[in-house]
């Protein structure tokens, strides 16, 4: 049994599938994971009527994939770089200095100041440097592409299946 109207659970969900998506371009909310709490709060209310549980399970999935690129992709853009562990510690460091000093862009700013400053102390050669941080930087806007796409997807498959059923 249903704790909310359909309206307004509809409503929740793509209140919370908003939030998601906003989260994702402004990363001060937890994007993709928002658009999962949006499709599990629809699930808890509805049982796996309408959302199966194996789709529920690839969305998951996808949010688990899509939610932590953000960690990982940038570490691998530095490292294909060539940056040294030292050097993506240091941006970590930044990152979290940075969203606490200007928050949103601030993590970001952290992050790429962090691997410059690693690199330059490793090599003394700004060229270098420059160059870590900006495979770190593509690998944060890849990982923001991939989590827009996975959140269009998840918002479109939801849709796709309420109004199927």
């Amino acid at each position: 049994m249903a704790l909310l109207s359909e309206g307004l659970l509809l409503f929740v969900v793509y209140f919370l599938m908003l939030l998601g998506m906003i989260g994702i371009i402004i990363p001060i909310l937890p994007g993709v994971f928002l658009i999962w709490g949006g499709v599990a709060v629809y699930v808890w209310q509805t049982g796996f009527e309408v959302i199966t549980a194996p789709h529920f399970v690839f969305i998951s999935v996808m949010v688990l994939i899509a939610g932590t690129s953000d960690v990982w992709l940038p570490y691998l853009g530095a490292k294909k770089s060539g940056a040294a562990k030292r050097s993506y510690l240091l941006s970590m460091v930044g990152a979290i200095i940075g969203s606490f000093l200007l928050p949103v862009i601030g993590t970001i700013i952290g992050f790429v100041l962090g691997l410059f400053l690693g690199e330059y102390w490793k090599h003394q050669n700004a060229n270098t440097a420059v160059q870590v941080s900006w495979g770190g930087l593509k690998g944060y806007g890849i990982a923001t592409l991939i989590q827009f796409v996975v959140g269009v997807i998840i918002i479109a498959l939801f849709t796709w299946q309420v109004i199927s059923s």
